[in-house]
């Protein structure tokens, strides 16, 4: 959560020291408000097949 909380600290400043190198970092793609429960639940049920699929290989 500490990482997090100084990612937003440094985005949210565009007078911080790693503010530039962030947003090159980021490419303008994220959005700390943005949270997609489907979106979470499609990526982690690939992955699960995935790793079921490895299991069962």
């Amino acid at each position: 959560m500490h990482g997090f909380y100084s990612l937003l600290e440094t985005i949210g400043d565009p007078e911080h020291e790693q503010y530039q190198e962030t947003m090159d970092w980021l490419e303008d793609e994220f959005d700390p408000e943005a949270f997609s429960v489907d979106e979470v639940n499609r990526r982690l049920a690939y992955l699960h097949r995935r790793r079921s699929k490895a299991k069962g290989a």
